[in-house]
């Protein structure tokens, strides 16, 4: 009589679903880490885009002059790299004398924008 061995093992069909599956999980996890690191550089360039416009606001509360209803910004430093500014200005409508209504946008990444818009009191000459 003979006895029944038990085989114990893998075989290579088991062995090559099992790294299918493996596979297929491994570039779902690389995808969501692509995708995080991904959304953190995009918000670092709206953060950096953000703060160029808040300067360029503050600029406007300091150096500018609204007698004429027009107004330049005096610029000590260029905005960084791969920015570009857009200052427009016009009368504040309404209730509100004396203010204007500044807008400052600032494009980043070739098509995105972040838009700050404020009201700044004329300097009185």
């Amino acid at each position: 009589m003979r006895l029944k061995q038990k085989k114990s093992g893998l075989t290579l069909v088991e062995v090559i679903i099992s790294l299918a599956i493996l596979g297929i999980i491994a570039m779902a996890i690389l995808q969501i880490f692509t995708f995080g690191f991904e959304s953190i550089f995009s918000m670092g360039r709206k953060t950096k885009a953000t703060q160029v416009a808040q300067e360029y606001m503050d600029l406007c509360y300091a150096s500018t002059s609204f007698d004429t209803g027009s107004f330049n910004i005096i610029i000590a430093t260029p905005p960084p790299v791969g920015y570009t500014i857009d200052a427009t200005n016009s009368s504040a409508t309404g209730p509100v004398s004396g203010l204007f209504t500044v807008k400052i946008t600032v494009i980043y990444n070739q098509n995105r924008t972040v838009a700050l818009t404020a009201l700044v009191p004329a300097n009185s000459p």
